[in-house]
């Protein structure tokens, strides 16, 4: 090794590259890059010392050059995921070239020559095969391909984690939580049967957590931009930090010499679908409609040196949603219970424990027992639609989803010997949940588990570099940045501090902007009304990842060094029974037995 290249490898390691990561004569993978190795022979089986080996990115021109050692042997560490073309020379022998050598990210390919006496004018060149067995890690990995992800039919929102199912150990994957609390839609799943969550997932480096909601990824790129998804679910090396069960590598595309691109319409409507079967008669077949369309373009700024790739995701939601609910009828309203077979017990007789209450005769209540306030709030009932006292009364509202989700990278090699990245996810979205009842209930029965309006905007991005000292030492870095800045607020919450103003009900309102709107109401037998018991929400999420790696590579041994160092922020205000709560149930209405017991022993 030069001194220059001492003196870097040992810089690298006063900035903090503290762990060994991989020793031996193996070179593992690496969580943003893959690996080329192999072993340089004569006709003989005779090992060639110092054969000059060239690994070119044929999509984008980048070299990386390296000898032989004295065994043999060679490697290319840290390499950006591409189509490799594998150059071997020495003098004496013809030259040997391989082509198509796909690398991808965690991945270690290898790559053995014998050389035949020759004169180095001389070429023999051949197709890379694809390995069956990866034998140069000792990982157990996946690879979702950049074909399977384009061919196989993915369901709604075309997330690539619903292909995930094809990874041996893997449970079915599916959504949970509101968009609210997960906008970006990320999908929960266990690996080898340990708890959800102990997952990790990168897009890039970037660790894609959603820091309040950690078994839900904090953002999923557009299925149009990703090139390949990388999982291991055992044995992974150090490397893969946070990962308990599966570290889970999404690379993006990027641009080449070559200009690419895709366009996409998808559609699901009603007309696909069969009537409800708890459908109200006269009404129609409820509306659902959902458009996802985009596109991705990429290519050359400068050739060989500077390429771009872009991705637009859109996914538009227009939904009749609808429920079947219970209100009270006219009748009950004006305190005539006599559709009911229980008796209404007077709570104003009896004793204090609730024994030898009397009946309201007729089972009606006096005009003069009812409360004002209590009139105030049936008022927010709407009357029924349906016949009958239970499931009377049949919801319904225009739900609607817009999402814009954008992927964008650039890659630069502004030297032979470095190379940089830098990538950035972008989701803006807008949902509404329509209230059962207008303004004042629970949301209607749709894709969204909350009511009201959900916006926000998500962030993943990442900027990497790796620079070759030396054939033998190579240091890689990025820096990984992810936010969640999400809300979501009932529609009462425009109508100001309603339990104060509208109901005079003290403590119900506060003086921040989640404390207005509509108490909570639950009453026994009937759909609660008023504000959504966990609402309003307020998310600003913020995650840091940093990451320094070496890897040295020295005669048959490999020894790689990092630190990741990663900061999540939780900022969230969200508070249960916000704004007020308020529970009625049957109990004073209800007569309570008095038992008589006797035990006698002889």
């Amino acid at each position: 090794m030069t001194n220059r290249a001492k003196a870097s490898f040992v810089l690298a390691v006063g900035l903090g590259i503290l762990v060994i990561l991989v020793g031996g004569s193996q070179v593992h993978a690496q969580a943003l890059y893959g690996s080329i190795v192999g072993a340089v022979t004569d006709a003989s089986g005779a090992v060639v010392p110092g054969a000059t080996v060239k690994a070119t990115d044929t999509g984008t021109g980048q070299v990386r050059l390296t000898l032989t050692s004295e065994t043999g042997s060679y490697s290319f560490p840290t390499l950006p995921q591409g189509t490799y073309s594998i150059a071997i020379g020495h003098q004496g022998f013809e030259n040997f070239i391989e082509q198509g050598v796909t690398v991808t990210v965690d991945s270690v390919v290898r790559v053995d020559a014998a050389l035949k006496v020759g004169v180095a004018t001389e070429t023999v060149s051949v197709n890379a095969q694809a390995a069956e067995l990866q034998t140069d890690s000792a990982d157990v990995r996946s690879e979702i391909s950049k074909k399977e992800l384009e061919e196989i039919p993915i369901p709604v929102n075309r997330n690539y984690q619903n292909l995930l199912v094809m990874v041996p150990g893997m449970s079915p994957p599916n959504t949970t939580s509101s968009p609210a609390a997960n906008p970006a839609r990320g999908e929960v799943f266990s690996v080898n049967g340990t708890t959800q969550g102990a997952s990790n997932t990168r897009i890039e480096g970037a660790n894609a957590i959603n820091s309040w909601m950690s078994h839900e990824t904090g953002y999923v790129p557009g299925l149009e931009a990703i090139e390949t998804v990388s999982v291991s679910t055992a044995s992974f090396d150090a490397d893969h930090g946070l990962a308990g069960s599966a570290s889970i590598n999404v690379i993006l595309k990027s641009g080449t010499n070559q200009l690419h691109g895709s366009a996409f319409e998808y559609n699901q409507n009603n007309d696909l679908k069969a009537d409800p079967f708890f459908l109200p008669a006269g009404q129609g077949k409820p509306k659902f409609i959902d458009n996802q369309t985009g596109g991705t373009i990429g290519g050359p700024i400068v050739k060989n040196k500077l390429f771009f790739f872009g991705s637009y995701d859109g996914q538009f939601i227009r939904q009749f949603a609808s429920q079947i609910v219970t209100v009270p009828t006219a009748a009950i309203r004006a305190g005539d219970m006599t559709g009911s077979s229980n008796p209404i017990y007077d709570p104003l007789t009896g004793t204090a424990t609730g024994t030898g209450r009397t009946p309201f005769p007729g089972n009606t209540l006096p005009q003069s027992r009812m409360d004002p306030t209590a009139q105030l709030i049936q008022q927010l009932y709407p009357l029924p639609n349906l016949s009958g006292i239970a499931n009377n009364y049949y919801a319904a509202g225009d739900y609607l989803v817009n999402r814009h989700k954008f992927d964008g990278k650039v890659n630069w090699n502004p030297m032979r010997k470095l190379t940089l990245s830098a990538r950035l996810g972008a989701l803006d979205y807008h949902v509404f949940n329509p209230d059962l009842f207008g303004d004042n209930g629970a949301g209607v029965n749709s894709s969204a588990t909350r009511d009201g309006n959900m916006n926000g905007t998500v962030f993943n991005g990442t900027i990497s570099g790796t620079y070759t000292v030396s054939p033998h030492v190579i240091v890689d870095s990025y820096f990984g940045y992810t936010r969640l800045d999400t809300s979501q607020e009932p529609v009462s919450f425009s109508k100001g501090n309603l339990g104060l103003t509208k109901f005079n009900l003290p403590g119900t309102n506060g003086p921040v902007t989640g404390d207005a709107g509509y108490p909570s109401f639950s009453i026994t037998s009937y759909t609660n009304f008023g504000k959504y018991p966990d609402s309003p929400v307020y998310y600003f999420d913020p995650a840091y990842d940093y990451v320094a790696n070496a890897s040295w590579v020295h005669g048959n041994h490999t020894i790689r060094f990092g630190v990741d160092i990663m900061k999540i922020d939780n900022n969230n205000w969200e508070l249960s029974t916000n704004g007020g709560s308020f529970s009625f149930g049957g109990g004073p209405t209800t007569l309570r037995l008095s038992l008589v017991g006797r035990l006698s022993l002889s």
